[in-house]
Order: C-alpha cells, then structure tokens, then sequence
C-alpha cells in the first residue's frame, strides 16, 4: 500500500480546482477527501442560478457532480467524508472540526 492522503476542502469542487492533478498524479495514495459542509448556503442566490429551487436539491447536485469528477481522477480509491454543515457557516463549527 502507498501512502495515506487527507485532503480537507470546504465544499465540493475546492478540491478538484485545488487539487485534481496533485490527486490524479498520486495513483499510489490511498485519498480521503472531508468537505466540511454540503456545498449549498442557506442564501439560494448560486441554487436559483445554477437552476435549483432548494438548498437540498442544490446540495445533492454539487454532490453528484463531485463523485463524476473524481471518477476521472481516481476511480474507488478516493473516499468521500463530509460533516454536512450548512456551506457558509463551518467557522461556526470549528470546536467540533478539531474535536
């Protein structure tokens, strides 16, 4: 086995602009990627723009559109965590994230 990576983004699509080639170049690292919301913010300004009614289905979108891109970058050997806080308000949360 290779080495064992923790990438730590905010919310889908930081780490596939941050990272995608660092990932895509490391086919010998087992990848754990932990978002730290659900991508949607309560304001639905980006939701009603990218065509969604509500931050849920909004959420879900961001989240389909996460695992097909990093389907291209490395199959099964990337999992997925998420602490599903609302996007926007993880600094309120920062207690929990370390604990």
């Amino acid at each position: 086995m290779g080495d064992v990576c923790l990438i730590v983004a905010p919310h889908p699509d930081d780490e596939t602009i941050g990272a995608g080639i660092w990932m895509a170049r490391r086919s010998h690292c087992a990848i754990t990627i932990l978002h730290t919301t659900d991508g949607s913010p309560r304001d639905l300004t980006n939701a009603r723009a990218a065509g969604f009614q509500t931050r849920r289905a909004y959420a879900a979108a961001r989240r389909r559109e996460l695992t097909a891109a990093l389907a291209l970058v490395g199959g099964n050997r990337i999992r997925l965590r998420r602490l599903n806080y609302v996007d926007k308000e993880s600094y309120l949360h920062m207690g929990e994230h370390v604990a």
